[in-house]
């Protein structure tokens, strides 16, 4: 069968209701995206770890129930991302915010020790400054920035219209550059 693409999702979804190799695609083709997510959500390796394999546990269990006129198939999976996030919050009983250092940087790459140092401390004020967003903002630059998803993914996943989406957005990303920017217009 080869691997996913957006071209044969809807047959390889069709076949991982029966097949353990067409789940494995689906599995692959999406992994990367709900791990981003969760991570950024719980910002702890082993919590993310733990809630990606429930996600994709549930998704398997509940491949049967996924129907195309309902939405598309990744919709359906940050649903089931976004409950299993929400749950697990709701069992530990405290806030999302995590400790910000705990964040991994996204993508790894070879840089010097002082490329590496400032990257960090970069990344350090933007978490700090995506931790001042309500949590629905950060839950929906999660979705767009994290998971790679489009605003009408978002749109369809949130409920939002795809235009309310683009406009919550809009406002985190400038509530963000306020932040990182200061008072007196020079960044920090």
């Amino acid at each position: 069968m080869g691997e996913m693409t957006v071209s044969n999702q809807d047959e390889v979804i069709t076949d991982a209701r029966s097949d353990v190799q067409a789940f494995a695609m689906i599995y692959d083709f999406y992994f990367h995206r709900v791990y981003n997510y969760v991570r950024y959500r719980v910002r702890n390796a082993d919590t993310t770890n733990e809630l990606a394999s429930r996600i994709f546990e549930r998704v398997l269990t509940k491949m049967w129930s996924y129907k195309t006129e309902r939405g598309s198939f990744s919709s359906w999976l940050f649903t089931i991302a976004h409950n299993i996030v929400m749950d697990y919050f709701r069992e530990q009983k405290r806030c999302p915010s995590c400790s910000l250092e705990e964040m991994p940087e996204r993508v790894v790459g070879h840089a010097s020790i002082e490329d590496s140092l400032i990257r960090k401390e970069t990344r350090i004020e933007l978490l700090q400054a995506l931790g001042q967003l309500s949590d629905r903002e950060q839950n929906i630059v999660a979705l767009k920035f994290w998971s790679g998803l489009t605003n009408r993914q978002i749109a369809e996943l949130t409920g939002l219209s795809e235009s309310h989406v683009g406009v919550l957005l809009y406002r985190a990303m400038k509530r963000l550059r306020n932040i990182l920017v200061g008072e007196g217009g020079e960044e920090k």
